[in-house]
């Protein structure tokens, strides 16, 4: 107990010391605090500030996304409009007329295979009735020979027995006609064999055609299948087009509503700062939460990447504005350079009258009425390329509208990412409330088995008191009972109560050791929600980063949108070509097809007029050969006949002369080679004619082309000559009209000649006037730019100043940091040192029990000595006061033991989350000031890449204005050299009578007034005349200045700003 005590006051001592560095640690902080820079303070402020603007931009997206969400219900409802009507019946007509092209080319191509498919099998089965036909006749005809062959030898050799037996002129006269005859018979069925061979050969070709032609079919019946899946896919594009054109007019009709709904967004505005008031206060009841400090860092991270996604979004929305009113103010421009063209058509169509009425008034000058309609041409151009501007520009405005509607689509996806991310807040904020309640179950348990522990102590400490009661009135008991009883009774009394004493003490030593299992415990639950809040950090933190990498993936996919949308223009277009490709083809297809079915019906009908031909001819070859059958047939008979009666008279003769039988085997040889020498040339023949039908049939094929290279010249020369002649018509006709008009222009130049000149001063004055007004236009340009750049100047000095002033407050915060990182290193050392004393505090606790096992040996020697001085009653009073005062000294220690582990154990626990909280505030503190300093960067960064983006547009501008003053200087200079032209031919049609000869490519100012042969008067020392020569040169020499002057400027001023590191242009050459 005594040792027990001991502790408890070493603790209650070390309690106290921890209080104390406690209080110094709150006393630095608070200085600490008070040292912060007013920056941080100020920084704070601004971060409550933002807070509120990101609540009311998020109350604004949401009023918004509602009223998207009302105007996409309102046009669902109201249903298509009459372009739509319109769109919908001419894309039924497409499909109706589609259908029917396709009904059209299916019939089409399954009356091509049927017809393709009888040629083909009637042609095969011709080829294969006339092959066997062929064959038969082949193998007939070759039987025919051998036997007429051997018959010619039989009867050759049969002819020499007998011309040798008998010498009988009359018998050998015979048999040489015989022979002759057969060889006739032999020649003649040759010849039928070549025919045979050559019908054979000929039909083979028909059947090789026609299977070309099939083949030509199944392509074309091929290329029409393809021409019908492309004219499907055309149509679906034309669909395809028309449903976009219905949704750019629903995303025009959405934009324009969205543009009416963006003025009124201030209560969104007001909803979005409660709901940030509301986050922020959440926040500040969540900084309060020990156990949910590292989240509310978290949140106030998510907070400030809000915030600024919110002003990144303003800006887009400040950036749609601006480009809204850039468009309309380009619009204006091109209406306004329209208004310039027509003023500049009206100026021309006036000129083309005046100088109309002046060739009436002076004589016929085709030269002077080409040039009248060159100028014309050329204002038609000017007027065509103004046109083309203006089309440019609608384009432009076209491309702005869809760049908004991106925006709008981009604008509306960052309100679903900014919904995403509160529902993300809100999702966190459950889970905070839940972390929250369950860090408060698990503090309202431990504070339970505090108060259960507490409970356990004041038990104890009432059983000790009981004890103690007990004691004493053991004591009064034994002091009743020393009077009674003797001194062994009461020392077996003292040795039972001590033993139940020690039962109690290791019982108190059970206890103790089963709270500080509990305390492990705690104090590993409280790890492990340590580790816990760490994990759900460690995820927010992937959530921000997934949130990042999703982000990026959006901007990629609305990049990718955009290419993907010009891909599809540029297929689009492309496809629009390839369908009128495709329509040309099929109908160049239809007229090939259309010519193949006639040409085919053609082949078919002059093939089957050839097989009939071919059929009878065979019949009657079949007669004929029947009939030479049956007279070989006889002729066989009688050759048997003649051989057996020869084969008699060769016995009879055998032995005449072997001389003779030697020259009949040579003639029989002979013969042999001449039959083996007319094979070889059939066979050769038969090449030859194969050869030759090749030759024929690509002739044929290099004739068809020729035809139709023919067809095609003659067409052309036939399209050349018509527009000949409607050309020679158009010349006639137009030298009527210039014959009939030349008279009365040559009157109207007379008369209108001054009032031309007149004309011509008064639009050179209105020149004048706008390009001054022109040049003071530029000048207040380049002074808006002059200050444009001042104040941009100034802005990026501004944003510098705020960068330094920003880096010294993040030097700042990483002091501040590292301070607390300083102090988070003392608190180690502050732990390390409480571990070491709770060190030293077991040892004492071992010293402590190691004493009190001292205590009980001398107790337990100091009872045997009793034991052995029973009879001593003087010794066994004071064994008994002794053992009365160590019993209460051993009390008092255990109690103020047990008082004082569990004030340590209070103590150094208040202290070390206290401590805790502390670092965790300090630490969350520094990093959203880190995060709002980085956030201010990140502005001031994107402010001064506006500015940068803002000066180059300017710049921009001002470059195309003086591009534009170039160009009206350059038409002006043409139209000076146009109008010096004209009062030089002016003139000489004045001085002459007659028609003038063109005017040489030398013609200069200087020369205008040279006398032609057919001058009358001298009209270049008129007044008019010269005045108005003087005042043209006046009006070229103060353009060039003004022109030199300009471009002398603008290179000038470049090269000061660094933006045109080009070389200078070079100056124009001045008209002479």
């Amino acid at each position: 107990m005594n040792n027990f005590q001991k502790q408890l006051q070493d603790r209650t001592n070390e309690i106290d010391q921890l209080k104390r560095r406690v209080e110094k640690f709150e006393k630095d902080r608070q200085q600490w605090e008070s040292r912060l820079p007013p920056d941080v303070q100020q920084l704070m402020v601004q971060k409550s500030e933002l807070t509120k603007q990101l609540n009311r931009e998020q109350n604004e997206k949401h009023e918004l996304f509602m009223q998207i969400n009302q105007m996409i219900a309102q046009l669902a409802d109201a249903g298509s409009s009459q372009d739509e009507e319109r769109l919908r019946k001419e894309n039924e007509a497409l499909k109706q007329k589609n259908a029917e092209l396709e009904v059209l080319a299916s019939r089409e191509m399954q009356r091509v295979k049927d017809d393709g498919e009888v040629a083909k099998r009637t042609v095969e089965a011709q080829y294969k009735r006339r092959q066997s036909e062929m064959s038969s006749e082949l193998v007939e005809t070759k039987k025919a020979l051998e036997e007429m062959q051997k018959e010619l030898h039989m009867k050759s050799a049969a002819l020499e027995s007998l011309r040798l037996a008998k010498q009988d002129t009359n018998k050998t006269d015979e048999l040489m006609r015989e022979c002759e005859r057969l060889q006739r018979e032999n020649e003649s069925m040759q010849r039928k064999l070549r025919e045979t061979e050559q019908d054979l050969d000929n039909s083979q070709r028909e059947l090789e055609r026609v299977s070309l032609t099939s083949s030509e079919n199944e392509q074309n019946r091929e290329k029409i299948e393809e021409m019908n899946r492309k004219l499907r896919e055309a149509h679906n594009k034309a669909d395809e087009e028309a449903n976009l054109k219905m949704d750019y007019e629903q995303l025009k009709i959405n934009f324009e509503r969205m543009e009416a709904n963006v003025k009124n967004n201030a209560e969104t505005v007001k909803l979005l700062e409660s709901q940030v008031t509301a986050l922020s206060a959440e926040n500040e009841r969540l900084r309060n939460n020990a156990t949910a400090a590292e989240e509310s860092e978290s949140l106030g991270v998510k907070i400030s990447v809000l915030e600024t996604t919110l002003t990144e979004k303003n800006k887009n929305i400040d950036s749609v504005k601006v480009k809204l009113l850039d468009a309309e103010s380009r619009a204006q421009q091109a209406e306004m350079d329209l208004k310039v063209v027509d003023q500049n058509l009206k100026n021309a169509e006036r000129k083309a009258m005046q100088l109309q009425k002046q060739i009436d008034a002076h004589g016929d000058t085709n030269q002077e009425v080409e040039m009248l309609r060159e100028e014309l041409k050329k204002a038609e151009e000017r007027h065509n390329l103004m046109a083309q501007r203006l089309q440019k520009a609608e384009t432009q405005s076209h491309e702005k509208e869809q760049e908004y509607r991106q925006q709008v689509d981009s604008l509306e996806s960052e309100l679903s990412e900014a919904r995403k991310m509160t529902e993300m807040t809100d999702e966190l904020r459950r889970e905070k409330s839940d972390i929250e309640d369950a860090s408060r179950h698990r503090v309202a348990s431990l504070e339970a088995e505090l108060k259960l522990s507490t409970k356990n102590l004041d038990e104890l400490r009432g059983q000790i008191g009981t004890l103690q009661n007990q004691i004493q009135e053991l004591e009064m008991e034994r002091r009743r009972l020393e009077s009674k009883a003797s001194v062994a009774d009461e020392v077996k009394t003292l040795t039972t109560s001590l033993q139940a004493v020690r039962l109690e003490n290791e019982q108190y030593q059970n206890e103790i050791e089963l709270l500080q299992e509990n305390l492990r415990r705690k104090e590993e639950e409280l790890d492990e929600t340590n580790d816990e809040i760490a994990e759900w950090q460690r995820r927010t933190a992937e959530a921000e980063r997934e949130k990042n990498q999703e982000k990026e993936k959006l901007t990629q996919l609305s990049s990718s949108q955009q290419s993907n949308y010009s891909q599809v223009e540029a297929a689009n277009e492309r496809l629009t070509t390839e369908l009128v490709t495709v329509k040309r083809e099929r109908d160049e297809l239809h007229t090939e097809n259309t010519k193949l079915v006639q040409k085919n019906m053609d082949i078919q009908r002059s093939m089957n007029e050839q097989m009939n031909e071919e059929s009878m001819a065979a019949e009657r070859r079949m007669k004929d050969l029947q009939e030479k059958y049956e007279l070989m047939q006889k002729e066989a008979t009688s050759s048997k006949t003649r051989v057996g009666e020869l084969e008699e008279e060769r016995l009879r003769i055998v032995g005449s002369s072997d001389s003779e039988v030697q020259r009949a085997m040579q003639e029989a040889k002979q013969q042999r080679e001449i039959a083996d020498n007319l094979v070889s040339e059939i066979e050769a023949l038969r090449i030859k004619l194969k050869r030759a039908d090749d030759e024929f049939l690509e002739a044929k094929s290099h004739i068809e082309s020729l035809e139709e290279r023919l067809e095609e010249v003659e067409k052309e020369n036939d399209a050349k000559d018509a527009s000949i002649q409607s050309l020679n018509e158009q010349i006639k006709q137009l030298r009527q009209t210039e014959e009939f008009n030349m008279n009365q222009q040559i009157s109207a130049l007379e008369r209108n000649h001054k009032q031309s000149i007149e004309e011509m001063d008064r639009i050179g004055n209105g020149k004048l006037a706008q390009f001054q007004r022109r040049i003071d236009e530029l000048e207040q340009e380049k002074n808006r730019l002059l200050h444009l750049q001042k104040e941009q100047q100034n802005n990026v000095q501004r944003g510098e100043k705020g960068e330094k002033q920003l880096m010294d407050k993040i030097r700042g915060l990483e002091e501040q940091l590292e301070d607390s990182e300083r102090s988070k290193q003392i608190l180690t050392k502050n732990l390390q040192e409480m571990s070491s004393l709770l060190e030293d505090h077991k040892h004492k606790l071992e010293q402590i029990k190691a004493e009190k096992k001292l205590m009980e040996e001398t107790f337990q020697a100091r009872i045997d000595d009793l034991e052995g001085q029973e009879h001593n009653n003087n010794g066994s009073d004071e064994l008994v006061a002794e053992n009365a005062r160590l019993a209460g000294e051993l009390l008092k220690a255990q109690s103020q033991m047990g008082r004082s582990t569990q004030n340590e154990k209070e103590g150094i626990a208040k202290q070390f989350e206290e401590k805790i909280k502390t670092a965790n505030n300090e630490k969350t503190q520094l990093i959203s000031d880190l995060e709002s300093a980085r956030a201010k960067i990140k502005v001031l960064e994107s402010r001064i890449e506006d500015q940068k983006a803002s000066l180059e547009n300017a710049e921009k501008r001002r470059r195309e204005d003086l591009s534009a003053v170039h160009a009206e200087l350059d038409t002006l200079k043409l139209e000076k050299l146009r109008l010096k032209d004209d009062l030089t031919r002016a003139q000489q049609q004045q001085n002459g009578n007659g028609p003038v000869a063109p005017p040489r490519s030398t013609r200069t100012v200087s020369n205008m007034s040279s006398l032609t042969n057919y001058t009358h008067t001298d009209w270049s020392e008129c007044d008019d005349v010269v005045r108005m020569r003087n005042e043209i040169d006046k009006l070229v020499q103060y353009n060039y200045h003004y022109f030199t002057h300009l471009t002398d400027y603008t290179h000038k001023y470049n090269k000061d700003k660094g933006l045109v590191r080009e070389a200078r242009r070079p100056r124009p050459r001045l008209w002479n």
